[in-house]
């Protein structure tokens, strides 16, 4: 079974110069800055919002009414 480790694993022995890119500076240096720096962009997380904006929309459509919920963000 393929798993993100795996995956991981293969991408560092195919190319490791990028692994060693991103595993060097270790602690020096915020990880986000040297991910941005090792692939060229930043972090963004709006491919997982954009994924999950079908159950969300369900979730406020079937919560319509109850009284026991959380406030709008």
């Amino acid at each position: 079974m393929l798993t993100f480790v795996k995956v991981q694993q293969a991408i560092l022995w195919l190319k490791p110069r990028a692994g060693a890119a991103c595993l060097l500076p270790g602690a020096s240096r915020p990880w986000q800055e040297v991910l941005e720096r090792t692939t060229g962009r930043a972090l963004d997380a709006q491919a997982m919002v954009d994924y999950f904006q079908p159950l969300c929309e369900w979730l406020v459509e079937q919560n319509q009414g109850r009284t026991h919920t959380l406030p709008d963000l």
